[in-house]
């Protein structure tokens, strides 16, 4: 069902206009997303927002900001080497690697640090600018960093569209803290240090307002380019278009449509609740059981695998 879809049910179900007025729609689409989101951080549902992903090391580089799509990171390998990346704390890393250039070879462990606004600092105290892929972009952008000296700056910028312009007047911003617009991008909006064309350090997704990105220390630090890849959770953006769709198994689309009756119900003191309410338990119980009852799973069943030797080896991990 798309966004469209389940808004006609609700209002079907709750005997409302089939033409819902502005204020309603808004209403029933937060309740509607506000259920999508709560689905998919049940712990048995977050498979549905998992995905893979891969990014290219950098020699000598040990700090990653990974994609702004990953919302948590389940696990890391190297598959040219059949080699798994095991996780450890920050406070492993700060107590293990004082220095990151000093241990340098193949990666194999990973800590996450956090979540930053940027991508990247900039590497010297440098001038800030920003631009967009649409002309339609001419809202404030609005910067929060530190300038050399270790003093709090705050900049304001009215962007040109595609035009790149400079963010306030200094070139001494040695930090960027935070990095965010004043309404929706129309295009991608992107931070670059020294000059339009300068290094990127942050891009906001058409739509957002704001960029994010977790980011991860690798040891030892690489000595080259190498493609790491990962199973990931992806950030769960809300249904705004009427043909978006929930991340879902159809069947339960249902659900949504149970959930936002549901909360207007109770907004509005409608004794209808408790009706809805049976309906989203049943279908919950029934997500699960779907979920979980596969004929073909065999829980507690081990497999070795191929050798990671080679084939004159015999079967396993060493």
């Amino acid at each position: 069902m798309t966004l469209s879809e389940i808004l006609a049910d609700v209002a079907r179900r709750l005997n409302k206009a089939s033409s819902l007025d502005t204020a309603t729609s808004t209403r029933l689409t937060a309740f509607i997303n506000q259920r999508h989101r709560e689905l998919l951080t049940l712990p048995d549902c977050q498979q549905f927002r998992d995905d893979v992903t891969s990014f290219d090391t950098v020699a000598s580089q040990s700090r990653y900001a990974l994609p702004q799509a990953v919302a948590r990171v389940h696990r890391m390998w190297q598959a040219g080497d059949e080699r798994r990346l095991s996780e450890q704390s920050m406070d492993w890393y700060r107590t293990a690697v004082p220095d990151p250039s000093v241990q340098t070879g193949d990666p194999e462990v990973f800590c996450v640090q956090g979540m930053t606004r940027v991508a990247k600092q900039p590497a010297d105290a440098s001038q800030l600018w920003a631009k967009s892929t649409s002309a339609s972009d001419t809202q404030v952008l609005r910067i929060e960093g530190v300038i050399t000296g270790g003093y709090q700056q705050i900049a304001n910028v009215t962007l040109t569209g595609t035009t790149a312009v400079q963010i306030g007047s200094l070139a001494t911003w040695i930090q960027v803290d935070n990095v965010y617009l004043a309404t929706a991008a129309v295009g991608t909006v992107t931070l670059h240090e020294d000059s339009g064309t300068g290094t990127e350090l942050a891009r906001i997704a058409i739509g957002a307002t704001m960029p994010h990105y977790w980011t991860i220390h690798l040891w030892p630090t690489p000595t080259d380019a190498q493609t790491l890849t990962l199973d990931y959770a992806r950030e769960v953006r809300d249904m705004s278009q009427n043909a978006d769709e929930p991340l879902l198994p159809l069947d339960f689309h249902r659900m949504l449509v149970y959930g936002a009756c549901m909360d207007e119900c109770l907004k509005t003191d409608d004794p209808r609740y408790t009706i809805f309410e049976r309906e989203w338990d049943k279908a919950r119980q029934a997500l699960l059981y779907w979920i979980h009852a596969r004929a073909s799973f065999r829980p507690g069943r081990v497999y070795a695998g191929g050798s990671n030797l080679g084939a004159a080896f015999p079967a396993g991990r060493w």
